[in-house]
């Protein structure tokens, strides 16, 4: 027989700042970078297909929300789709608990910013500001206009 491993309570230890015991293997619609917010496009092969919210088109800002909690190519099957992240990014302009908004851009590596666009969506909050870079708690949540 097979001998299963045993583990003791104190050595399970909550995740603090990562995320991926909630990750969410989805069809990767278009290349995607870390920190990107996904929305719905579809589905593939029986899973979820995202692709790059954009607060400009309202098909994109409507509905569940994720961050990618790494980058993946277009047509990938993965884990990326995370409902929050702890991200550092270079926005400025924010302070501490601040709302980080969604960009009306819908290009990869573009979708943070520190004020609101034409659809005021907000996505997350910052944690900290320092100089030219800012730590963002990031969770767009389920398609509501404001966090």
């Amino acid at each position: 027989g097979e001998i299963m491993a045993k583990f003791k309570q104190d050595q399970i230890i909550a995740g603090v700042t990562k995320c991926r015991a909630q990750a969410i293997k989805v069809h990767v619609s278009e290349a995607i970078s870390e920190g990107d917010i996904l929305c719905l496009v579809g589905t593939d092969s029986g899973f979820i297909s995202v692709g790059i919210a954009d607060a400009n088109v309202s098909a994109r800002t409507d509905g569940p929300m994720f961050i990618a909690d790494y980058a993946a190519v277009a047509g990938a099957y993965t884990p990326v789709a995370v409902p929050w992240k702890v991200f550092t990014t270079t926005l400025t302009g924010g302070a501490v608990n601040n709302p980080v908004y969604l960009t009306d851009t819908g290009t990869t590596g573009n979708t943070l910013s520190a004020s609101a666009g034409s659809n005021t969506r907000a996505v997350g909050r910052f944690l900290s500001t320092t100089g030219s870079a800012s730590v963002a708690l990031l969770y767009p949540g389920a398609g509501v206009a404001a966090i």
